[in-house]
């Protein structure tokens, strides 16, 4: 965020790789994120590789949660491949996003 010149204020919510809980509450307590900005579905899904973070993304999308909010998304896979960007969603309700708006 820093090198994109994006405060960690405006990014309203977080959505990862969900590989594990530990992952998940590690990042949160060395990031020092209130664990509510974390979007997760791990509990309900399990491990669910590359799709985590579309699933996710879908399942919030069905109210106005994430409208007029920037979430940073951040992926990573076998071989060390990995990538981040940050998604600004216009209007939840009808699945408009725009985005990535800083890609990484």
């Amino acid at each position: 965020m820093a090198e994109k010149q994006m405060p960690r204020q405006d990014i309203g919510y977080y959505v990862c790789h969900q590989g594990s809980k530990f992952l998940l509450d590690t990042l949160v307590r060395k990031m020092r994120l209130e664990p509510t900005t974390i979007l997760c579905n791990l509990e309900q899904l399990g491990n669910t590789v590359s799709l985590s973070i579309p699933i996710v993304l879908v399942q919030v999308m069905d109210g106005d949660r994430l409208a007029g909010r920037n979430v940073l998304s951040c992926e990573f896979g076998v071989g060390l491949s990995w990538a981040r960007n940050i998604l600004s969603i216009l209007s939840a309700s009808d699945g408009t996003l725009r985005g990535p708006v800083y890609p990484g």
